[in-house]
C-alpha cells in the first residue's frame, strides 16, 4: 500500500502542464522509482512543444502521444515525425538530456496532447 502511494506520487510529480515554446525546451526530470506518466502540452503548426528529458544513465525508455488528433513526436538525430510508440535504448551515444519535439504532423492551430513516457526493461523493446 505505501510502495503505491509513493508510485502515485512519483507520477504526480511528473504529470505537467506545459506550455509549448518554440525556443525553448522545458526540462523533465524523473523521480527515484518513476515508471510510467503523462505529460499534458499544446502545440501549433507554427510552435512545437520541446522537451529535455533527464533520463537516467542505462535507462530504456518508451514515449508515444496518447491524446491528441495529429500530433507526433521527433527526436533531433533519433527520429521524424511518428505517432508510434518510441523504443530508445541505452547507449553510450545517446546525448543526455534526450531532446524531444511534439507537434501537429500538418499544419494546425494550438492544440493539447498528452504524452507517454515509460521506463522499459533491458531487452530490444
Amino acid at each position: 500500500m505505501f510502495r503505491r502511494s509513493m508510485v502515485a506520487a512519483a507520477l504526480a510529480a511528473v504529470t505537467l502542464a506545459a506550455p509549448a515554446a518554440a525556443q525553448q525546451c522545458q526540462m523533465l526530470r524523473f523521480p527515484a522509482g518513476y515508471t510510467v506518466g503523462h505529460v499534458k502540452g499544446q502545440a501549433s503548426g507554427d510552435e512545437v512543444a520541446c522537451y529535455l528529458l533527464d533520463i537516467p544513465v542505462q535507462q530504456n525508455f518508451s514515449v508515444v502521444v496518447v491524446e491528441g488528433r495529429g500530433m507526433i513526436t521527433a527526436a533531433p538525430g533519433g527520429w521524424d515525425a511518428t505517432d508510434q510508440r518510441m523504443y530508445v535504448g541505452w547507449g553510450e551515444d545517446r546525448v543526455r538530456p534526450f531532446r524531444l519535439h511534439v507537434g501537429p504532423l500538418m499544419r494546425a492551430p494550438m492544440s493539447p496532447f498528452t504524452l507517454e513516457i515509460r521506463f522499459e526493461a533491458p531487452g530490444n523493446g
